[in-house]
């Protein structure tokens, strides 16, 4: 039997609620070479009856307990038999239905294995606001003040599975932005100006924070900008500031 495409992750925990519409936006998909990975943690409502409202041979449930989000996320990794992996939060939805489409043609243009967009925000949270667009292209010293949302981003499975990478639940909030950046010491990735999800707040990254952010210098110190990259960044964003100068004055 021919692997899918893609495998969607979707971590769940009492989810009865946000689950069909999560569901529903990956169904509506015009690209249809998927499959989609429920992995329970042991809901007491009734979550796990959501998937048998749609008649769908791609939809597979894993009931059972787990240590938190990252590690169901894990699981999914090891579960998953698509060539490239996504995680999407049991309360949010692919923006329209036209995602997976425009991704899976992206991929076939790059050779990178890490593939990522924007999220559009909705409701407040502590690092963005309701309706705003999260957020653009990461350099590397980007990713090292800021997070990719794992809403945003594609793994190729034969990438994570060669490098042995997994979420490390020493960081219960942090630990996608850890993953991030080992993949980013070791590869670049592709970004894409597409939104990707629609990213619902009020989820533990909204309201908690963990050690992680103290301890990416000690750990990453690698992907600090050296002396010349820096310099090269000032002056580029003096240019940039210039060139606005003048096309200002011009527009006069």
């Amino acid at each position: 039997m021919k692997s899918p495409f893609f495998s969607i992750v979707i971590p769940t925990f009492n989810s009865e609620k946000t689950l069909k519409q999560t569901l529903e936006s990956i169904i509506a998909q015009k690209f249809e070479d998927y499959e989609i990975l429920i992995l329970d943690g042991g809901s007491t409502d009734g979550t796990l009856l959501v998937p048998n409202q749609f008649n769908q041979s791609r939809i597979f449930v894993f009931d059972g307990p787990d240590l938190g989000t990252y590690d169901a996320m894990n699981k999914g990794i090891r579960l998953a038999k698509g060539e490239w992996i996504y995680f999407l939060g049991s309360d949010d939805i692919l923006y329209d239905e036209f995602v997976l489409e425009i991704v899976f043609k992206e991929i076939q243009a790059t050779a990178l294995p890490v593939v990522y967009g924007n999220v559009k925000i909705l409701g407040d949270t502590g690092w963005a606001r309701d309706g705003e667009i999260y957020a653009g292209y990461f350099s590397k010293n980007r990713m090292l003040k800021k997070s990719i949302c794992h809403q945003a981003i594609f793994y190729k499975r034969e990438f994570l599975a060669k490098n042995d990478l997994f979420f490390d639940l020493r960081y219960p909030v942090s630990a996608d932005w850890h993953l991030n950046l080992r993949c980013r010491r070791l590869t670049k990735f592709t970004y894409v100006d597409q939104i990707i999800a629609v990213f619902a707040s009020g989820g533990i990254s909204s309201t908690k924070s963990d050690s992680f952010p103290e301890e990416i210098k000690v750990e990453f110190t690698d992907l600090l900008p050296s002396t010349a990259e820096l310099y090269l960044i000032k002056i580029s964003n003096r240019i940039k500031v210039s060139l606005r100068s003048f096309i200002k004055k011009l527009a006069f």
